[in-house]
């Protein structure tokens, strides 16, 4: 088990403590700020909210949870910050997976009101999902507990959602965190097998004359052979499913209708009928043992990833004398024989249409599309490294060379905020971080804090504008690095503050944003000296909108979930209008234009 990965994590606990410990005193705690960590980094939730989900500490229980309401999935998580300690089995068994449950399902649950509200609306819902995760950081691999809680199941009466767990190990951490770096090149070869040649359709373009086709295969096949392949997959540690469109988290993307399907004797039989199939893109395939099987080479699963799961999850808890009872239990699976590294752009699109009726959620399919990997170029030849996906911060802080050569252009950059004095960490850019910017330009200081989660999702309204926004050049490259630097140059102002929040970065770009798409002068934000006015202008406005909201009684960690009231807030621009020298309120009003009156 490779413990790098626990380093890192430590790495990251510092610069958490760093930048929010002054805000956050219970990041004192290793095991706190390791809460903290999952939430932000594995999850995508924003610092500044972060601490709203985490519900206890004492190493019972949940310690922390996360909601997505788009996906209607609810993961509920334990996490061990350990080195040598061996996990108790009746902390996780009984103390996590069981007894919280059992309070939420009884609406005794004390910690979150949220959370309980969750639950019990949710409970009931046959698409809910609701995932019981534990993370652990110990050295020694736990093969035996691990296997309990990925095979755990509950059953209560009254609870229609559906519930797995899963426990993450170092390993599995490291891969979740850092993505395609670290994946390992395996070979794997398996075979689908089919009744009789009647239930095969051979689509072979070599020899039918059929041009503008690739080879393909369409097999009838059973959802036993089905298991067996993910499970001959995971004993060799295949990653069966395209990397891009592999469930967040690993999550295994089951499905509670499918399941409930295969789990009902009457049922699935009709499964063939309900289920759109399966589609499996291979580097090549052949007539397997006899002329009804088909051997198949390192295929990657593109389309039918909730299907597979929901399968393997059904089977793997039926006993061995049982599984039979699935034999005549059929699903359809397409072969697509593509050459992926010659081949790209139609392995791609494949993967995306194959899709298309079916949202994918994982956040690195999100942050492949060209547009990003284009921006990404361009930014890095004006000096600054867009992180697409977690390796690339990964090869960049470990090139020195590109950071020398980067350093030029960027400066360039930096005197636009007038700083001169800026480090290589300065020149990295999360893409999320990036888009989360542009959000709270674009949509608002409220959006950006609360659907972070959002942005790297294909079916999300947030991620489809911005895109089509960096697409159509609605905002250049240099307008996109200058509105990062404005908000970094906030972020610089909050870190130094007394109260290290002042000001609130995504206000200040929200009330910016808000005038900037009215005005007739935009311009006048992307010129060095006007930009500083219009900066400190909308900072003493985001300043003054808190002071007024937190006085009516709501506090800080409660105004930045909710949305921004406009009264508030066209009050505090009014105000601060009073206090502009004559100088700066010309440019003000310049770039205000049709709403400054």
């Amino acid at each position: 088990m490779d413990t790098k990965i626990r380093d890192q994590i430590l790495e990251d606990i510092r610069a958490i403590q760093g930048d929010y410990l002054s805000s956050i005193p219970n990041l004192k705690s290793d095991d706190y700020a390791f809460n903290f960590w999952v939430l932000t980094k594995l999850y995508c939730i924003d610092e500044e909210i972060a601490i709203s989900y985490i519900t206890d500490n004492s190493d019972r229980g949940i310690d922390c949870w996360v909601y997505f309401e788009e996906a209607k999935e609810l993961y509920l998580i334990q996490n061990k910050f350990y080195t040598t300690a061996a996990l108790s089995r009746g902390a996780v068994i009984d103390e996590f997976l069981s007894r919280p449950l059992e309070h939420l399902r009884l609406g005794s649950y004390t910690r979150s009101k949220d959370l309980q509200d969750i639950f019990t609306k949710f409970m009931v819902d046959t698409e809910f999902k609701i995932h019981l995760v534990v993370y652990t950081t110990q050295d020694k691999e736990d093969t035996a507990l691990k296997n309990e809680i990925d095979t755990w199941s509950y059953d209560q009466e009254g609870i229609k959602a559906y519930i797995d767990a899963k426990m993450y190990q170092l390993d599995d951490i490291k891969e979740t965190y850092y993505g395609e770096q670290y994946s390992d090149v395996i070979n794997f070869e398996c075979e689908i097998a089919t009744t009789n040649q009647g239930t095969l359709l051979n689509i072979d373009p070599e020899h039918y004359s059929l041009p503008n086709l690739i080879k393909a295969r369409y097999i009838l096949t059973s959802v036993t052979n089905l298991f067996e392949i993910v499970k001959k997959a995971e004993k060799k540690n295949y990653q069966l499913f395209e990397e891009n469109i592999r469930e967040y988290l690993g999550n295994k993307g089951v499905n509670n209708k499918i399941i409930a399907t295969l789990r009902d004797p009457k049922e699935r039989g009709n499964f063939f009928f309900y289920n759109n199939g399966i589609t499996i893109i291979c580097e090549s395939f052949v007539n397997g043992k006899n002329k009804a099987a088909t051997k198949i080479f390192n295929p990657q699963i593109v389309n039918g990833c909730q299907t597979v799961n929901s399968i393997f999850d059904v089977i793997s808890k039926v006993p061995a004398g049982e599984m039979s009872d699935f034999d005549n239990t059929y699903v359809m699976v397409k072969v697509l024989q593509v050459d992926k590294e010659n081949n790209k752009s139609l392995y791609l699109d494949i993967v995306l249409y194959n899709n298309s009726q079916n949202a994918i959620k994982e956040k690195d399919f999100a942050a492949n599309h060209k547009v990003f990997n284009s921006l990404k170029n361009h930014m890095e030849d004006r000096g600054f490294a867009l992180y697409v996906k977690q390796s690339d911060e990964y090869k960049y802080k470990n090139n020195k060379a590109l950071q020398a050569q980067m350093r030029k252009p960027a400066a360039n950059y930096f005197e636009y905020i007038g700083l001169e004095d800026f480090n290589t960490a300065q020149m990295g850019i999360r893409l999320e971080k990036l888009l989360q910017v542009l959000m709270a330009f674009q949509f608002g200081g409220y959006e950006a804090f609360t659907k972070k989660n959002t942005l790297l999702k294909r079916d999300s309204k947030y991620y489809n504008e911005l895109l089509e926004m960096i697409s159509n050049v609605d905002y250049s490259v240099d307008q996109i690095i200058k509105l990062y630097l404005l908000f970094l140059y906030a972020e610089l102002q909050k870190k130094g503050s007394e109260d290290n929040r002042t000001p609130i970065p995504y206000y200040v770009l929200d009330f910016i944003g808000k005038d900037y798409r009215d005005s007739a002068n935009q311009y006048l934000l992307f010129e060095k000296d006007s930009a500083m006015v219009i900066y400190n202008f909308y900072k003493s406005v985001a300043n003054q909108y808190r002071r007024q909201i937190e006085n009516s009684g709501t506090d800080y960690n409660k105004m930045i979930k909710q949305p921004i009231r406009e009264d508030v807030l066209n009050g505090a621009i009014l105000g601060k209008l009073d206090d502009l020298e004559s100088e700066q309120r010309g440019i003000i009003k310049r770039f205000r234009t049709t709403v400054f009156e």
